[in-house]
């Protein structure tokens, strides 16, 4: 457990990852910070509507929300880290090798996937499939991607 800025907020710190800790969980998805430094995307509402869009990436948030670890309906193909069963989910959708990135473990989207991928699709997509198959999807907002 790890405090975190506001008093009485706590952050459950898993070694090594929630992945490992959770096996009904198959996707962790972080923060999209734009170049204005604003969240940019992330998590999203079932219908794909983003959730603290335009908050400062410093910013907490209505009732902290937006920096406290929550299950998400949808989270960002371009920020997430998945377990071998949701890689397997996600090769079947790209027809591609999933690949983490090396410095971080998240998936390598950039070398992954064209430039013309409209991504909110992807992600609704994917974590549709995700949830069909009975895991979770934990939003976590230390977990950040600059884009």
């Amino acid at each position: 457990m790890s405090h975190l800025r506001h008093l009485g907020f706590y952050r459950v710190d898993y070694q090594p990852d929630l992945l490992m800790n959770r096996p009904d969980t198959a996707v962790v998805g972080g923060k999209l910070i734009g170049k204005d430094k604003k969240v940019a995307g992330g998590i999203y509402t079932a219908e794909g509507e983003p959730l603290y869009l335009g908050l400062h990436k410093e910013y907490s948030g209505y009732m902290h929300r937006a920096c406290l670890q929550q299950e998400a309906e949808m989270v960002d193909v371009r920020c997430m880290k998945v377990s071998r069963e949701a890689e397997a989910i996600l090769e079947e959708m790209i027809g591609l090798p999933y690949l983490p990135h090396p410095g971080t473990g998240r998936f390598d989207w950039q070398d992954c996937l064209k430039e013309c991928v409209d991504y909110r699709e992807l992600s609704l997509k994917f974590c549709e499939k995700v949830r069909e198959k009975g895991y979770r999807i934990v939003w976590d907002p230390a977990m950040t991607e600059k884009i």
